[in-house]
């Protein structure tokens, strides 16, 4: 009785392994923004680090002081600032809720705020760098353009 002939080849062969490769690069490509985010606008990039900065160190503030959120109930943008730059206790220490100076709004270059004292924010009008609500603690750049992606 005969042995049935066994196939030398083993393995994936050249043209079977190009085009594997070639569907995991294409994979890869097509995955790779969604997992990452989009490279985008430095300045947009920026300005999502600066805005998130801002939102934290506003809800620290309300968390520390019983439920008020900064400069609250006024329209006073050097209360605002003076609440979150000011050094506050931590234990013995002295620390303000941002130091040094308040972020800037990369799209426009300007680190002033415009606050309200009411819980809607007038639309955007581009004259300072952020937009502040004190009656609800809402923070939102300046720029018409980036306050609809940055809500």
């Amino acid at each position: 009785m005969r042995r049935p002939k066994r196939s030398r080849r083993r393995g994936l062969g050249r043209v079977e392994t190009l085009v594997t490769l070639v569907a995991g690069c294409l994979f890869v490509s097509t995955m790779l923004p969604i997992v990452t985010g989009p490279a985008g606008d430095p300045d947009q990039s920026a300005l999502r680090e600066n805005l998130e900065l801002l939102r934290t160190q506003i809800e620290l503030y309300r968390y520390e002081h019983d439920g008020h959120w900064p400069a609250e109930g006024t329209s006073d943008a050097d209360a605002f600032t003076a609440a979150l730059l000011e050094p506050r206790s931590l234990g013995e220490e002295r620390t303000p809720y941002i130091v040094g100076l308040l972020p800037t709004n990369p799209v426009n270059g300007s680190r002033a705020v415009r606050v309200v004292d009411t819980p809607t924010l007038p639309p955007p009008d581009g004259s300072t760098g952020w937009l502040y609500s004190s009656t609800s603690g809402r923070i939102v750049p300046n720029v018409a353009a980036s306050r609809r992606s940055l809500r």
